[in-house]
């Protein structure tokens, strides 16, 4: 090796392994994450309300109140949210953990809003939910799904902590040109 050779900088995006005792593996956050996912997808077939007769999971709601407005939000968001947990898993890019931490963390929302509705619906003359019966309860079910939804949250951004890669490598290589020819004035450097 030469007296005047470069020596190489690391990128932007990459991380020195951790050293010590306490070093956690990289996927930590994401196997929580998708523990979450399965957890508030197991809900689903989970008792949510009850009466004295029978009990209604999620999928018998929708046929017997009107939440029309927020189910598709839910079913659709807990999809989206096993897509981008299972890819930030796969990949360790935290462009896929972010993505599935706001995810999370919108369909969390939402299903706090709903639970909060069905709570204030409960024993009222005039409920906010039409098609509730009488003598209806909020059962052990919601509160499993929001257990699983903010396990998603937290392992999801625990997973954007310590992922290796921000964005995909050739998105970075192209901005990592573009910051060099910005610094040395070089415009050609940018169009290869």
């Amino acid at each position: 090796m030469t007296a005047n050779a470069p020596t190489p900088t690391p990128r932007t995006g990459d991380r020195a392994p951790q050293d010590g005792p306490l070093r956690t593996p990289r996927r930590f956050g994401a196997v929580i994450a998708l523990v979450g996912v399965a957890v508030a997808l197991l809900s689903l077939f989970l008792p949510w309300l009850a009466d004295a007769d029978r009990t209604f999971s999620p999928m018998e709601l929708s046929e017997i109140i009107e939440i029309k407005g927020i189910a598709p939000l839910l079913f659709f968001g807990l999809g989206g949210v096993t897509l981008w947990v299972v890819l930030s898993l796969m990949t360790r890019l935290g462009v896929f953990a972010i993505l599935a931490a706001v995810a999370s963390g919108i369909v969390l929302v939402a299903h706090v809003v709903l639970i909060v509705v069905l709570f204030v619906s409960l024993g009222q003359d005039e409920p906010l939910l039409s098609g509730l019966p009488m003598g209806t309860s909020v059962t052990y079910g919601v509160f499993i799904a929001a257990l699983g939804l903010a396990l998603a949250v937290g392992g999801s951004v625990w997973a954007v902590t310590v992922a290796e890669h921000r964005m995909p490598d050739r998105w970075h290589d192209v901005a990592e040109r573009e910051r060099h020819a910005t610094e040395t004035g070089d415009q050609q450097s940018i169009s290869r």
